[in-house]
Parts: structure tokens; sequence; C-alpha cells
């Protein structure tokens, strides 16, 4: 949950706090609540209320009581395994890789419920532009941009990722006006990959995040979003089963996307680079190319 672990890392005064507790002991029922009926509720002023806000990054309290609200709803929805914590010490290993199996086609059916077609096209569209992509995340995240690297290669399209913590802004001041910017930071608040956004939205060269649900510093640097499943806990985890499946899932969205917008040329290209480069022969006859050629 994402707000609420950035009301868990902020400091509060004593005040400011008694608002923080009313609303989250409100939850869903501050929608129709305004900032005065909230200060009038905890005994305190709208003032202090709008700044309790933009301590939390917000620029008043419609903003983020709309994400608060929007995330809260997102966040009931049901899901059969617990994304942060799919399985416990009791679990036997047909229970937990039954788990797992659950949780990657929820989380998919949940990512493809965040989709958004206006912001597809306007990706696409980016993508088509550009002639050199740049990716920029944590390590989890880059292992995942390795394997969209290298489908895109086959497409010939040059996928940058910058693998070295430390070296993001100089791979942000070294892009042009033909690169485009891709950032997956789950939260869409970390702090190295901020400035990435910023150097890019300064510079007037696309960006796309790929973050959280709601609002967040680096969404609303980009030109385009897409959403990450987001039920699973920041810290409390087992593991990014839920996130990695999901960040999977939308760099495959990308790939077939700009894959689709020259299709009959990409698909040549890229059977006559597997025909040189993969496993051309299989004991499995449904697969085996070859035999099936001979029979």
């Amino acid at each position: 949950m994402i707000i609420t672990e950035k009301i868990g890392k902020t400091h509060f005064s004593a005040s400011e706090k008694i608002i923080i507790d009313r609303i989250t002991s409100l939850g869903t029922q501050i929608e129709n609540l305004s900032a005065s009926q909230l200060a009038k509720d905890t005994y305190t002023s709208a003032p202090l209320v709008i700044r309790v806000t933009k301590k939390l990054g917000y620029q008043g309290w419609n903003d983020f009581k709309t994400a608060y609200v929007k995330e809260l709803e997102y966040l009931l929805e049901e899901m059969d395994v617990d994304a942060s914590i799919p399985f416990t010490i009791h679990d036997n290993i047909m229970t937990i890789t039954t788990n797992l199996a659950k949780l990657e086609k929820e989380t998919i059916q949940d990512t493809e419920k965040l989709l958004d077609h206006d912001q597809l096209a306007k990706i696409f569209s980016l993508l088509r532009q550009c002639q050199i992509i740049d990716i920029y995340g944590i390590l989890d995240h880059l292992i995942l941009a390795k394997h969209f690297q290298n489908q895109m290669s086959y497409i010939k399209k040059t996928v940058n990722i910058c693998e070295i913590t430390g070296n993001e802004k100089i791979m942000a001041y070294n892009a042009s006006a033909n690169h485009c910017g891709i950032i997956v930071s789950y939260s869409g608040q970390t702090s190295h990959l901020l400035e990435v956004a910023k150097i890019y939205k300064n510079r007037n060269i696309p960006l796309i995040a790929i973050t959280c649900i709601g609002e967040n510093s680096i969404n609303q640097l980009a030109d385009a979003v897409m959403y990450m499943s987001s039920k699973e806990m920041l810290n409390i985890k087992i593991g990014d089963f839920a996130s990695a499946t999901s960040l999977k899932y939308l760099l495959d969205i990308i790939y077939a996307g700009v894959f689709s917008l020259n299709y009959k040329e990409n698909l040549e290209q890229k059977i006559v680079i597997a025909s040189l480069a993969e496993d051309k022969y299989s004991e499995y006859e449904y697969i085996n190319e070859e035999k099936q050629l001979i029979e």
C-alpha cells in the first residue's frame, strides 16, 4: 500500500498526527469529506490539513483524497493469494507452487485492468519515433529489462540499460532528441531515478514511466505511464513475485506493440535471426521443425 507506507515514513507533528489517524480510520469514507469538515472533526484547521497533504507530495486535500480513495478501492479488490506473503511457514511445497501459479495469473489479470488505451497509443507513438530506448531502474528490474533488450535487438531497436549505479545522470545527460527513456520504479519516488526523470523533462526528451498506481513524483514528469500491479508491499514481502511478473508482462506488451508497428518486416527479420542463432532440434515432435520438414 504505497500511500500508507509513505505516511509511515513521514514525520508529523502531534496535531498533524491527529489528522492522519482520522484519515486512516475513515478509509474510503473521506471521499465526500472536505478539508474544513476534516479539520472540524479533528479540532484542527483546514490549512493544517492542506499542510499534511503537501508533506505527502500532493497539491492539496482534493488531490490527496482522490489518490488515497483510488488506492484503497484498488487494494480492496480481492485476490486469492497475498501478493506480499503468498505462502506461510505451514505450507507444503505443492501449496507453495499452487499459490505462486495463482499469484502470477492474478497479477497479469490485475495489470491488464490497469492498462489504458490512450496511454498505450502514446507509448507506441513515442517508441516509433525514437531510435534509441534508454532504461533505468533498480537491479531486479534491470534483469528483466535485459530480456526486453534482447527481444528488441531482433527487430533492430537499440536499447541501452543503465547497469552501473551512479551512472544514471551521465546516461541521461548523454541522451539526445532521438532517444526515449523508460524509468521503472515501483514506488515512483526512487530518488536517483527521480533525478533522471527531471533531466529528461528539462531537456524535452520523451519519457515513459512504469510505476505503481496513483500519482507519484516520477509519473508526474513522464509523457506516458504504465501501471504495475500494485498489491505488493514495498518492504514487507517474501519476494518480488507480483511486481516482477507485472513488469515482465508490461515489457512484453511494449515489445509486441513495437513489433506490430512493422509486423511483416519484423516477423521476417525474427525468423531469419532465429534460424541462425536459436536451437534447431528437439526430440519433441511438436516443436521440431526440421523433423516435420523431413517427414
